[in-house]
């Protein structure tokens, strides 16, 4: 919504964000509502039979990495600044409820990777496909963790 603000008034502005954030919470909820009735239905059933391991997986890698980018831009005084330095010292569309919708879907996505460990699986398994991606995308995290550390000394 903030494309709309223009130059206009404090009143039009005011009202812009407080329908912005009304509608980002509305997002957030939702959202993060849809993540319970399979996390609920894994523990009624005691079961996982059905779900799709590597979608589990991929999601918590994916939602672990928007969390981390989500933090960074809200939180990381130093992220934020060459964030706004590289966007014409524009400040991140990054809102509280983005933050929390991640870390959100980060803990039920978590819960669904034990509720996979401990409950019935019916002899189902992770693809090696799905194996051979999670390893790559460490071994890649794990080198630009070096070189970003190495680069700072």
């Amino acid at each position: 919504l903030g494309v709309f603000s223009g130059q206009g008034s404090c009143m039009c502005s005011c009202t812009i964000a407080v329908v912005s954030s009304t509608i980002g919470w509305a997002y957030f909820s939702c959202w993060s509502l849809s993540f319970w009735p399979q996390t609920i239905l894994n523990w009624s059933r005691k079961s996982v039979e059905g779900l799709s391991f590597d979608y589990v997986a991929l999601n918590l890698l994916g939602f672990s990495c928007y969390a981390a980018f989500n933090c960074a831009l809200r939180w990381v005084p130093e992220v934020k600044a060459e964030y706004a330095a590289s966007h014409h010292d524009e400040a991140s569309a990054v809102k509280t409820n983005d933050v929390f919708f991640a870390l959100h879907a980060v803990a039920l996505t978590a819960v669904n990777m034990v509720q996979i460990r401990c409950y019935e699986r019916g002899g189902q398994r992770f693809s090696a496909a799905c194996k051979t991606a999670l390893v790559l995308v460490a071994a890649a995290a794990a080198a630009v963790a070096t070189a970003v550390a190495l680069r700072a000394q």
